[in-house]
């Protein structure tokens, strides 16, 4: 199983420009569970995908919604952290469930880190309560799916 990115985003980022990153992360994601519920065979493991799928599609209206604000396109505050997540995923479909879990840890992992890393940043940088607001929210609920992935590879539901 290989997991590469390539740099995509030129730097330096507004809040929109790490909003639009988040997006098609989200979107990704979406397309990654979609996948593989398509070849889930129990009835357990495909009722977990389903749910992380739909929580993906949830951020995916989130953050679209927070796009079209009007608040948020007034918002000029420059970050800087984001080398690392302002990147094309790539990665070659995994030969095994276990493999496909495994890959799904690791992007689960680096969404709750970006949305806890870009939270950090404009936590002294910006007045809107909102966009604070939603970016815990989005890095909890990452976490939360970290959890659900990790307890799926634990007990071998493949």
């Amino acid at each position: 199983m290989k997991y590469t990115r390539e740099i995509k985003y030129p730097k330096p980022y507004t809040v929109r420009d790490v909003l639009k990153i988040a997006l098609e992360k989200e979107k990704l994601s979406y397309k990654f569970y979609d996948g593989l519920l398509k070849e889930a065979k129990e009835l357990k493991l495909f009722s977990i995908l389903k749910r992380l799928r739909d929580s993906e599609g949830v951020h995916v209206k989130i953050i679209q919604r927070m796009l079209e604000s009007e608040k948020n396109q007034g918002v000029d505050v420059w970050t800087t952290k984001f080398k690392k997540y302002a990147t094309k995923e790539k990665y070659k479909k995994p030969g095994t469930f276990e493999d496909a879990l495994k890959l799904a840890l690791a992007r689960e992992k680096s969404a709750a880190d970006f949305y806890n890393s870009f939270y950090k940043q404009m936590l002294g940088n910006t007045e809107n309560l909102s966009l604070l607001v939603v970016l815990k929210k989005l890095g909890n609920a990452e976490k939360g799916h970290v959890t659900i992935v990790e307890r799926l590879l634990k007990n071998k539901i493949l």
